[in-house]
């Protein structure tokens, strides 16, 4: 096994490339072509694991995935997310979990790209608060503002 601490390559952009050699190698058309995980595929891919990682779910669900091969590129909005995966631990435990999942020798790049779109699977699962528990939670902490997720 091979592992890589995680660098910084540009002022923008941190990366982690973590192999395993837990699972065989992915038979691919093209193993050169980045291409956008589909939405049906990665939404089941973060079903399959909420249960069981409920950390590493809701960061996951929070990039936007891209697929080169075994390489899997996560690009977050914000750098918070993307240095999350960056940590040694998260990234092995994050790399397995994908080569499990798509049955191939994961790596993993972790990227922070500002113009990218938060994913629309943010706030699926939230329920509006009514409108009058609003006021009732804002009384109890001395004001603020509510901010549509």
């Amino acid at each position: 096994d091979k592992q890589q601490l995680p660098t910084k390559t540009s002022s923008t952009t941190e990366e982690v490339e973590t192999k395993t050699s837990s699972a065989p190698p992915a038979a691919t058309a093209n193993i050169n072509d980045t291409v956008e995980l589909d939405e049906e595929t990665w939404t089941n891919f973060l079903n399959s694991i909420r249960n069981d990682h409920r950390s590493h779910h809701a960061a996951l669900r929070l990039a936007k995935p891209f697929r080169e091969g075994d390489l899997f590129h996560l690009k977050f909005r914000f750098p918070i997310h993307a240095n999350r995966l960056s940590e040694q631990k998260i990234a092995l435990e994050i790399t397995e979990i994908l080569s499990e999942f798509f049955k191939c020798k994961a790596t993993l790049k972790a990227e922070l790209d500002k113009d990218i779109k938060t994913p629309d699977v943010i706030g699926q699962e939230v329920e509006k608060v009514p409108h009058q528990d609003e006021q009732k939670i804002i009384e109890t902490f001395g004001g603020g503002e509510v901010f549509p997720i």
